[in-house]
């Protein structure tokens, strides 16, 4: 894949979340009688908005570090964990700004913080993207290889999809045997797939 594509669809999968949820607020303000404390609720407690983003940004950095040369990976990986930040940051914003909007610009602070914390997804996509770019800009101080910082890159998305998988299960009233043991195995795979990049390094901090 050239690398200018490879960009352009790693910047239309960072965008996506954004795309997503402006189109459902369209929809939903459009066939309802205008934008209020339902329709916030419904698009941010909406379970496959928040699996779609977290997808599109693990699938955009997974994009921007597999198209691009070995010497350029680390490089791509740090512009994507900033990427993150921003995106966090831009989502608290966003979703504070249209609660306040939803409760007619005029809510009591105790409503509008009720209804701000009642919407959980924003909240835990900031901090899941915070924890993803962390764990990803943690990762320059381990040395490795390039390939293998494409491995523990990775890892740390599998990972990352552990906790998800569980609360979406859960939030969805699956099986509760399936959620554990679809997320067990993606703990486990992200696991394996950090130590066998790693294993150079942790038997050198063994030996010490």
């Amino acid at each position: 894949m050239k690398s200018e594509l490879a960009e352009d669809i790693s910047f239309i999968l960072f965008l996506l979340p954004v795309i997503l949820t402006g189109g459902f607020l369209l929809w939903a303000s459009s066939i309802g009688s205008g934008y209020d404390t339902d329709i916030y609720l419904s698009i941010t407690r909406n379970p496959i908005i928040f699996v779609i983003s977290i997808l599109a940004v693990s699938a955009g950095t997974l994009v921007e570090i597999y198209s691009n040369p070995l010497s350029l990976r680390q490089r791509k990986l740090e512009i994507n964990a900033r990427r993150m930040q921003w995106l966090a940051g831009i989502t608290i914003l966003t979703s504070a700004v249209a609660a306040w909007v939803s409760l007619g610009g005029s809510a009591t602070p105790p409503a509008f913080l009720g209804l701000f914390l009642t919407a959980r997804f924003p909240l835990i996509y900031s901090v899941l993207l915070y924890v993803l770019s962390s764990m990803l800009t943690l990762q320059f101080k381990i040395p490795s290889t390039e390939s293998s910082l494409v491995v523990n890159s990775t890892s740390v998305i599998v990972l990352l999809l552990a906790p998800i998988s569980f609360l979406v299960g859960t939030t969805a009233q699956l099986p509760f045997a399936i959620v554990v043991i679809v997320s067990i195995s993606l703990l486990g795979l992200g696991i394996g797939l950090f130590a066998q990049a790693n294993k150079t390094w942790f038997r050198t901090e063994k030996s010490l």
